[in-house]
């Protein structure tokens, strides 16, 4: 992959960060598997929140994860693809930061790829109720209590 950078040690700098971001695909415990994903709200105020890297590609500079469409971040996008992200790995003392256009996907084969590649029990949490960022009565997840693999009926996509 051309990284865009003619001096030696920079593409090598290059090639060590994408390393980084690549390593949770790898390695779920890797601290770089949860950036701080940021966007503007329709405020004009940044927004933040951590998110779970789910692929990474170098040779498309992409960096895959996933929301519910139901949710503020996914409208924010959507309004202005603008974001930031930022990993952190303490014990390492490394910071990485960058700046992106989200694309946000719903309905097409990549969506539908990474849908049926998730296990029963995660697509649950990307369609129950109450959804991303409502009130819930009481301290706690706001998850439904899990009692089994919901039924094919209950996490279809939308």
């Amino acid at each position: 992959m051309d990284s865009g950078f003619a001096d030696p040690d920079l593409r090598r700098l290059a090639g060590e960060v994408w390393d980084l971001i690549e390593e949770p695909v790898r390695d779920r415990a890797s601290p770089f598997r949860t950036p701080v994903l940021a966007s503007l709200g329709r405020d004009g105020w940044p927004r933040s929140r951590t998110v779970i890297v789910r692929d990474a590609e170098r040779a498309a500079r992409r960096v895959t994860a996933f929301t519910d469409a139901r949710s503020a971040k996914a409208a924010e996008l959507a309004a202005d693809p603008r974001a930031a992200l930022t990993w952190y790995a303490a014990e390492r003392q490394i910071q990485l930061r960058g700046w992106a256009r989200a694309r946000l996907h719903a309905g097409d084969a990549r969506t539908r790829a990474c849908w049926e590649a998730l296990p029963p029990v995660l697509r649950a949490v990307y369609g129950g109720a109450p959804g991303p960022g409502a009130p819930i009565g009481a301290a706690g997840s706001g998850r439904p209590a899990f009692d089994g693999p919901p039924s094919a009926e209950a996490v279809e996509p939308g």
